[in-house]
């Protein structure tokens, strides 16, 4: 086994593939620790405002795509033009819209408009949770449009702390 070990080492190191391996090795290890972190950090934020909210059924902020159940759970009631969407068809319409793209996303057109809508309105019900739980609503959603997304699990982790929810609507 070490000969056949020592072969390879040395038929990576011939073709200078051994640098461009652990590069690519390096970089799938860093992208799953962001992605780690990502989840942990939206997974506790949800957590922590389900249970200030006294949803019951808080610990399901913590399955993946389920927890989007939760931001629905949480805003209650999101009011788009004269339609008014209640839970709990608004926390089925947020996991059908984190769903939609991994299950509809290969087909050609449709899939393209598909994703680029579930991204349009990811940002929308962030924009309503930020809303609900600070006051910085609109700079929290501009700078979560300009992570592309990324910093929404970090905001709703650090506004989970808030004690209080707002309680304007959001109009």
């Amino acid at each position: 086994m070490d000969q056949i070990i020592n072969m390879f080492q040395e038929f990576m190191g011939q073709l200078g593939i051994a640098p461009l391996l652990a590069g690519i090795l390096a970089g799938i290890m860093f992208f799953s620790a962001f992605l780690i972190l990502f989840y942990l950090a939206l997974a506790i934020g949800l957590y922590r405002m389900a249970l200030k909210k006294e949803e019951p059924n808080a610990w399901i902020a913590f399955i993946p795509i389920v927890q989007f159940y939760m931001i629905g759970q949480l805003l209650e009631t999101v009011k788009l033009g004269n339609t008014e969407i209640h839970r709990p068809n608004l926390s089925y319409l947020f996991v059908a819209i984190a769903l939609a793209p991994f299950v509809l996303g290969d087909i050609p057109i449709i899939g393209a408009l598909l994703v680029l809508f579930s991204l349009v309105a990811y940002f929308i019900g962030f924009h309503y949770l930020f809303h609900r739980y600070s006051r910085f609503d609109v700079v929290l959603t501009v700078l979560n449009v300009l992570t592309l997304g990324l910093a929404s699990a970090f905001i709703v982790l650090a506004i989970s702390a808030n004690e209080q929810v707002r309680e304007e609507t959001l109009e």
